[in-house]
């Protein structure tokens, strides 16, 4: 049967809009690196939202911090899954410097859950290191174009900002999975269950992406540090919904105890 005048005319269309998307996708740096990237903001932003729920249900602090630092994790990876599909420098260069807000909030999140209180010795730390990262990441070197082995193309990290980003990462993560830690074994052992979820998260976070950095494998594949980084802090943040007290673990030590008795009114011991 012959196709109408109108119909060839939608027939055309249909074929010159697929034509232009085939030609969109062939110009875009479509690589398993940006996929992996977009991919990592999945958790990232499940994060962010298991963390504001957090907030709203018991108003603990340790949730709004979290929250800062998930949202950080969050458009950060969007920014370098972006930069990697359309190989754009000044992108992954924000995506980087957004690590900046994301440890910050962390660092504050592991004072308040460890101290009750927000130590400025760290922070000074944090600071030193953010600025050398920002003064880093505006130099000619920063950035350079990298081939993976898989022989994909994609921007990364050179120099003295790969120094400092990696610098500032490895001390988040050790903080990250040394309190982690300390919270998991400073509860009885049948209230473990849900401090050994957000030990989890902590060791894919923390160690996890610092042995895929040491090892290359982010040579190899691009991304994946940061997707260990967004698994784990999804991890951390429903353990932490799911068992809210896990925020105040550490702040609080038994130095004496004293019963009494319930009709006496007198200390029994």
């Amino acid at each position: 049967m012959a196709l109408t005048s109108y119909e060839c005319k939608n027939f055309n269309k249909n074929i010159k809009l697929l034509n232009g998307l085939f030609y969109l996708y062939d110009m875009l740096n479509w690589t398993y690196s940006a996929i992996v990237m977009l991919i990592s903001t999945l958790p990232s932003f499940l994060a962010v939202i298991v963390s504001l729920y957090g907030k709203y249900k018991t108003n603990y602090a340790h949730f709004k911090y979290m929250a800062i630092a998930w949202l950080s994790l969050f458009i950060g990876n969007l920014l370098i899954s972006i930069s990697y599909i359309f190989l754009d420098y000044t992108m992954y260069i924000w995506g980087i410097l957004l690590l900046i807000p994301m440890i910050f909030a962390l660092v504050a999140l592991l004072d308040v859950v460890s101290s009750g209180g927000l130590d400025q010795s760290k922070l000074v730390i944090i600071t030193v290191i953010s600025t050398s990262l920002i003064i880093f990441a505006f130099q000619p070197d920063a950035v350079r174009m990298n081939v993976s082995t898989l022989g994909e193309v994609s921007p990364a990290l050179d120099g003295a900002f790969l120094v400092a980003s990696a610098f500032l990462l490895a001390v988040a993560g050790f903080l990250w999975i040394f309190y982690a830690i300390k919270i998991h074994i400073n509860l009885p052992e049948d209230h473990r269950h849900y401090s050994f979820i957000n030990l989890i998260g902590a060791s894919i976070a923390g160690p996890g992406s610092v042995v895929a950095f040491v090892s290359g494998v982010i040579w190899i594949l691009p991304g994946i540090d940061y997707l260990f980084v967004a698994i784990g802090s999804l991890l951390c943040s429903f353990a932490f919904l799911k068992e809210p007290k896990l925020g105040f673990v550490l702040p609080f030590k038994v130095f004496s105890m004293t019963a009494f008795g319930i009709d006496s009114g007198l200390p029994v011991y």
